[in-house]
């Protein structure tokens, strides 16, 4: 089922791969120290790759408030693991008001991923995660406009 919320997700996930195949080039920043210093930028280039990424895992998961039904095979799962490596890589470059929320996202995450997980703790914990998700999206929509 298509929900147009899955097209901001995945137009989120395009401008990130091209923006994050983009930003490592390290002949830019030698020639311009202070443009990829730049905080504000930095910011923006972490959420616009964990918005990306949590919208990637939302893909492979049944909607909000549907947990309770949720299988959590290797797609969910995998999604949730790449948003958790993302969180975990580019979190400190987050917003400090989005940091906390992201640290959530990823214990929450770690709860979720173990294909031999408990369902209790992994339907609790998926509820958990989208709620330090959502708050990440809508922070980072602020830095990525």
């Amino acid at each position: 089922m298509f929900r147009p919320i899955h097209a901001w997700y995945a137009a989120f996930a395009c401008l990130a791969v091209l923006t994050g195949c983009s930003s490592d080039d390290n002949s830019s920043s030698s020639a311009n120290p202070t443009a990829a210093s730049s905080s504000g930028s930095s910011a923006a280039q972490a959420c616009e790759r964990l918005v990306a990424l949590i919208g990637y895992a939302e893909e492979s998961l049944l909607p909000a408030g549907q947990e309770n039904h949720q299988k959590f095979d290797d797609a969910a799962r995998g999604g949730i693991a790449e948003a958790i490596g993302t969180a975990e890589r580019y979190g400190s470059q987050l917003p400090a008001s989005l940091q906390p929320a992201a640290q959530r996202l990823v214990k929450d995450g770690y709860q979720i991923v173990p294909a031999t997980g408990r369902r209790e703790t992994q339907v609790a914990s998926l509820r958990d995660y989208r709620q330090a998700a959502d708050e990440i999206v809508h922070g980072c929509a602020s830095f990525t406009d």
